[in-house]
C-alpha cells in the first residue's frame, strides 16, 4: 500500500518549496534573537539592512548547538524567560567570530528561518535529488514508487523493482528496491540505500551493504554584496551536476543488485 504523497504531489510540493527558499549568509555579530524568544533578525554590519524571520524548533536547537547552550536550559528559558534567552543568545553571538548560513522559506511575505548552518554548508536541494532520480523509473512497469514524502526536515523516496523478487520462506516474498533520502537542514546526507521490500507487511527492510552518501560540507558559499543572499558559482554547479549523475548511476545499481 502506498503511503505519503503521490509522485506528482511530491514534485508539486518540492517546486513550491524551491520557489520559496531563500538562503542568507552573515556574521554572528549581526544576528539577534528578539525578546519574545522566537523572532530572529539578521543585520548587515556594513549597511544596516535587516531581515526578520519567524523560527522553527530545529532552528532553535541549532542555535543552542552553535552557541553551546544546553538544550534543556535553552528550552526552559524560551518557555519561561524568553527575554533572558535573548540576552544569552545575543551575547554569545556578539562574541563569536564566525559566519553562518540561515536557510529560510518565504511564503507571501511570511518568512520562517528553518536552519542555522555553517557558512560552508553545501546545499543539495530536494528538488534536484527528485528530478535526477525519478525519471529513471518513469513509464517502466517493473518499478513502482511505493512511498514518497517531504517533511520540514527530510525527503524520502522508496522504489521497488517487481522483477527482482524471491521467497524468504514459502508464501513470504521480498522484492528489491531502493530508498533515497535527503535533508536540506543539516540532519543528514544524501543517502541511497538498497531495500528489501517485504510484501507481507509492505514495510521494507533496508540493507546497508551498498549505497552512496554525500555529506553537506565543502566549498564555502559566497554572499552577494550588500545582502546575505547566497549564489552558486559555475564551479559549484559543475560539481553538483557531476554528483547528480553519480547519484543516478548509484540509484540504478542499488535497485538492480539488491
Amino acid at each position: 500500500m502506498k503511503s505519503g504523497r503521490t509522485v506528482s504531489g511530491l514534485l508539486q510540493e518540492l517546486v513550491r518549496q524551491q520557489e520559496a527558499k531563500r538562503d542568507y549568509i552573515g556574521p554572528a555579530v549581526g544576528m539577534r534573537l528578539h525578546d519574545d524568544g522566537h523572532t530572529f533578525e539578521l543585520n548587515h554590519p556594513e549597511n544596516g539592512n535587516s531581515e526578520v524571520f519567524g523560527t522553527t524548533p530545529l532552528f532553535h536547537r541549532q542555535i543552542a548547538s552553535a552557541l553551546r547552550i544546553p538544550a534543556k536550559y535553552y528550552d526552559i528559558m524560551q518557555e519561561e524567560k524568553p527575554e533572558l534567552l535573548a540576552r544569552n543568545v545575543n551575547s554569545w553571538f556578539a562574541d563569536k567570530d564566525a559566519n553562518y548560513m540561515v536557510r529560510s522559506l518565504e511564503y507571501g511575505g511570511n518568512r520562517r528561518a528553518r536552519a542555522l548552518l555553517s557558512a560552508r554548508y553545501r546545499r543539495i536541494d530536494n528538488l534536484d535529488i527528485a528530478t535526477a532520480t525519478l525519471p529513471l523509473f518513469a513509464g517502466k512497469n517493473q518499478y513502482e514508487v511505493v512511498s514518497s514524502e517531504v517533511t520540514d526536515t527530510r525527503l524520502y523516496i522508496k522504489i521497488v523493482n517487481h522483477k527482482l523478487e524471491t521467497a524468504v520462506v514459502p508464501g513470504d516474498y521480498v522484492q528489491a528496491g531502493v530508498v533515497i533520502t535527503n535533508s536540506e537542514v543539516g540532519l543528514g546526507s544524501v543517502s541511497v540505500q538498497p531495500l528489501l521490500y517485504r510484501l507481507i507487511c509492505t514495510n521494507g527492510c533496508t540493507v546497508n551493504d551498498l549505497g552512496q552518501r554525500k555529506y553537506h560540507t565543502g566549498r564555502a558559499a559566497k554572499a552577494v554584496e550588500d545582502s546575505f543572499e547566497v549564489y552558486t558559482d559555475e564551479t559549484m554547479e559543475a560539481e553538483d551536476k557531476t554528483f547528480l549523475l553519480k547519484l543516478r548511476d548509484t540509484t540504478m545499481a542499488a535497485i538492480e543488485s539488491s
